[in-house]
């Protein structure tokens, strides 16, 4: 199918952009880099008056670093976040998540924010986003507004963002090297949408002992999914498998999850013990 006719426009200019954005109101879309939106116009699953393309608006793009935050702009791509070397250096998470998204076509094209603003429960970025308790730059025409990334998920494909707000940024917090990050996700083969995915930090304290621990999970809910423990869950203890495993098991026993075509609720509910307890094991890999 094609998409239903749509006027296209790309402002070059900021101003440009806010007068697209109130001409067209619920009717316009914006586009970052269109792997998630041009499939829904293609099969009429959206059918916008206008798509309003940020590619021309460089204040959207780019990786820096401010204070304690990695700043990463809405539009620049996944493939640029996979490759960045100071990601690489500083939150190497980053990097493996995104690496995991699609094939690399679909990461030359898709854009970090992209994947943010779609809010696909069981897409990697919202998840990171949760588990690195990121926080989301939204600007309109007349403010600025951060969001935790924890308030910014509120359903399947649905967010906090208002009418007549873009995303601008995503800020990720430059971690110490007493936290721990971990990645694990199922999926039927590579570049496929994931059946169950993980995203872990582990806090230590100065003596080796598990401080506290972060989990964003994802394919598992209508959203992505925060589990944070403590030593009030756990006691003092090492990272070691019983923690492993008693960690997996409460997330198991707690998630309610989506069942459809491929898999069923139970065996979802398998999986998201699986990822959670690949993740804390593969930890020290990243």
């Amino acid at each position: 199918m094609r998409p239903s006719l749509l006027n296209y426009s790309a402002p070059k200019k900021i101003d440009e952009l806010w007068s697209l954005i109130e001409q067209y109101g619920d009717e316009g879309k914006i586009l970052a880099g269109g792997q998630s939106l041009m499939p829904l116009l293609n099969l009429r699953l959206a059918a916008p008056k206008a798509v309003i393309d940020l590619r021309h608006l460089n204040v959207f793009s780019g990786i820096s670093l401010e204070e304690e935050f990695l700043r990463i702009g809405s539009t620049t791509t996944q493939h640029v976040v996979e490759k960045d070397e100071f990601v690489n250096r500083k939150m190497p998470i980053v990097a493996l998540a995104t690496s995991f998204i699609g094939h690399p076509q679909i990461r030359n094209r898709g854009t970090f924010g992209g994947s943010i603003a779609h809010a696909d429960p069981s897409s990697e970025l919202p998840a990171l986003a949760v588990a690195l308790n990121c926080k989301i730059l939204a600007i309109s025409k007349s403010e600025e507004r951060v969001i935790d990334a924890t308030d910014f998920f509120t359903g399947p494909y649905t967010t906090d963002l208002r009418a007549g707000e873009v995303l601008k940024e995503i800020r990720i917090p430059i971690a110490d090297p007493s936290i721990q990050f971990g990645f694990y996700e199922i999926a039927r083969c590579s570049g496929a949408f994931a059946m169950a995915g993980a995203v872990s930090a582990t806090r230590f304290s100065d003596d080796g002992l598990v401080d506290s621990i972060r989990i964003g999970l994802f394919g598992v809910g209508s959203k992505p999914l925060l589990f944070t423990f403590d030593v009030n869950t756990f006691g003092s203890d090492v990272l070691s498998p019983k923690l492993i495993s008693l960690i997996a098991g409460i997330v198991r026993d707690a998630v309610n999850p989506m069942e459809d075509a491929q898999v069923t609720a139970n065996q979802r509910r398998h999986y998201a013990s699986v990822v959670v307890e690949r993740s804390l094991q593969a930890g020290s890999l990243v």
